[in-house]
């Protein structure tokens, strides 16, 4: 008896799980959506790159390039990555919301700390 229920439940378990992967694949996005952007800390640098063979034109001083770079820092040290010619603009973006929402963290923390002083002004008034 056990047994059948178990398998009843699984079954119709099943057909849930079916159900709403159904639902999930007719729905569809807006097709005005644009895919979201999300913030990267670090900066975008233009380099020129020496290849290191002997018999290139790089070894004579024509270096290849210029290939962009997000510099940045991870567990205090800096990191470099390669950034895509198609993904430049994106990259870019992506970095100049990172400052800008670094200007509005900072504004915040800066208010916060004045609140504090405010408080503890008041507190020692209150005390004495």
């Amino acid at each position: 008896m056990d047994i059948e229920r178990k398998q009843i439940s699984t079954r119709e378990q099943s057909k849930k799980d079916v159900s709403s992967r159904a639902v999930s694949l007719t729905r569809k996005k807006p097709a005005n959506s644009l895919p979201k952007i999300e913030p990267l800390p670090g900066a975008i640098c233009a380099q020129l790159v020496r290849c290191g063979r002997a018999n290139c034109r790089c070894s004579r001083g024509e270096l290849h390039g210029p290939f962009h770079y997000r510099f940045y820092y991870a567990a205090g040290k800096l990191r470099k990555k390669y950034v895509r010619k198609q993904d430049l603009l994106a990259v870019i973006k992506a970095c100049s919301i990172y400052k800008e929402q670094r200007v509005v963290w900072r504004t915040m923390i800066k208010d916060a700390q004045n609140q504090w002083r405010e408080l503890r002004a008041q507190l020692k008034d209150y005390e004495l």
